[in-house]
């Protein structure tokens, strides 16, 4: 039986923050063990007034001690998994802020032309804009967020 539902675009974390859809979070789990993930979108039920929130959700990167592998800056590494869950909106923590992991990956500055008018006349113009590797989905999280993103995680 299919149940009808309500879809929200932001979710209040345990911190007070209004957190909006695609925003990387801290989540904790049953056994209270914070992880990362990205927030989706939430879900209240229209019969049971459940409220879900479904994440992507995010792993670290270990190497083989186990040990988080940092990227630049000394930042932990992280990876998207694909991987979708539900939890309950009491379970977000805190928002977070990852930052794409151009230099490990094929990021780069693509040159384009643009036409602009300048005095009533068509000028062609050299345009470079950054694109990212969508493919390559690792990620750092940023240390330096005034969030303090890695309060969270034993190995700050």
């Amino acid at each position: 039986m299919e149940e009808q539902c309500t879809v929200y675009k932001a979710v209040v974390s345990e911190n007070r923050t209004l957190i909006s859809a695609e925003t990387p979070i801290v989540y904790v789990d049953d056994q209270q063990q914070s992880h990362v993930g990205i927030f989706r979108q939430g879900l209240k039920m229209e019969t049971t007034q459940q409220e879900v929130v479904e994440i992507e959700r995010i792993k670290f990167c270990l190497d083989d001690n186990e040990q988080p592998i940092l990227g630049s800056f000394q930042c932990p590494k992280v990876r998207k998994t694909g991987e979708i869950a539900l939890i309950s909106p009491d379970q977000v923590v805190d928002q977070l802020c990852l930052i794409h992991d151009c230099a490990n990956g094929k990021c780069a500055f693509k040159e384009s032309e643009i036409t602009i008018m300048v005095e009533r006349e068509k000028v062609t113009r050299v345009k470079f804009t950054y694109v990212h590797d969508r493919e390559h989905n690792f990620y750092l999280i940023n240390k330096f967020y005034l969030g303090e993103s890695l309060k969270y995680f034993n190995f700050a």
